[in-house]
Formats: C-alpha cells, structure tokens, sequence
C-alpha cells in the first residue's frame, strides 16, 4: 500500500514520519516553528511609551564595543543596544552582518528615527512612535508623549519580513553612503 511505497522512496519513511509529525503538532495547535516550519521573521516587541524605552536604556552600554553611545540605537531585529553607525562605531555594521546578513533596522533613541542599514548605505524610515495626533517628533523636539503606531511598526516588520531592504525602489531611492544628511 502506501506505506510501502513511501518506504521504496529514498527518505520515504523519514519524509512520512516528518509529515505525520508536522500533522500531530498542527492538531494540537503548536506554534508554527514547532511544526518543523521556521517562523517567519518578525522585530522585537516594544512599549507603548517611547518614555518607557529611553528609561531602559538610559545608562546602557553598546553591546559590541562596551561604550555609552551618545547616540544609541536599539536593533529592532535582536533588541541590543548599540552605538550609530555615523558615530565612528563600527559595532551596528558588525552586528548587522553577524546577526542579520548585513541588513538591519534601527531605533535611533536620540531621534525616535528608524534607520534601514544595508552595507554601505542608510534610509530613514519613519518613528514608530507618534504623538497624539498621528505626527513623528523627529529629535523629539517637542516634548510631548510617543506613543507605539502599531500600523507603522507591522508596516515596518512587512519590510524586513519580505526582505524589501533589497529591493523597495522607495528605500533604496532614498538611501545614501553619505549618512550624516540623513539625520
């Protein structure tokens, strides 16, 4: 029976035994890495409050070369801190290349920006934090409360999730070597 041809098959019985455990976890409703799947990529959670954040990390150390940045960014990807890019640091684009291929999004904790950092080259995105109204406070001028946009964020884990830091005519049109004018 079919048995017996999945058994003639070269890994057939491990290709049925992996089927059959994929089914039993998906009927008992195990997430979907558990199913033998790996889960599609996602950013860190974060607070409501960007308050909240700049407590957290208000005396934090960058996690590659151990000094307090005087512009921390918080890697949106693995959720370590580490020192801008274009503040002679080279630990973001280390971390980048180690942890994600050379491409990463940053939260820049000075301005609430987000920068899209591939290889040589940086876009800014916008804050996921907004004020009350719906509008960013880039180098959080204003003083006011940001609040978390999750629209903004899902729409910034759609970008990474799709890998569109390689090829989103938008961002890469708007993307430079030259980073200091980004900011």
């Amino acid at each position: 029976g079919r048995e017996g041809r999945a058994a003639a098959e070269p890994g057939g019985l491990a290709a049925a035994a992996a089927a059959g455990a994929v089914a039993a976890a998906a009927a008992a409703g195990l997430p979907v890495w558990y199913r033998g799947l790996l889960p599609p990529p996602s950013l860190i959670p974060l607070p409501r409050l960007l308050q909240s954040l700049l407590l957290h990390y208000a005396d934090a150390r960058c996690s590659e070369c151990g000094s307090r940045p005087a512009a921390p960014c918080l890697c949106l990807l693995t959720g370590r801190l580490l020192c801008a890019p274009w503040r002679g640091c080279a630990g973001a684009r280390l971390h980048a290349a180690e942890w994600a291929g050379g491409a990463c999004l940053l939260l820049n904790l000075a301005s609430s920006r987000v920068m899209a950092l591939r290889g040589g080259r940086m876009a800014a995105c916008q804050s996921p934090y907004l004020d009350a109204h719906g509008d960013e406070d880039v180098d959080l001028r204003r003083g006011r409360p940001l609040y978390l946009d999750a629209h903004c964020y899902r729409q910034l884990a759609r970008l990474w999730g799709s890998a569109a830091l390689e090829f989103d005519t938008q961002l890469l049109h708007s993307s430079r070597p030259d980073v200091m004018e980004l900011l």
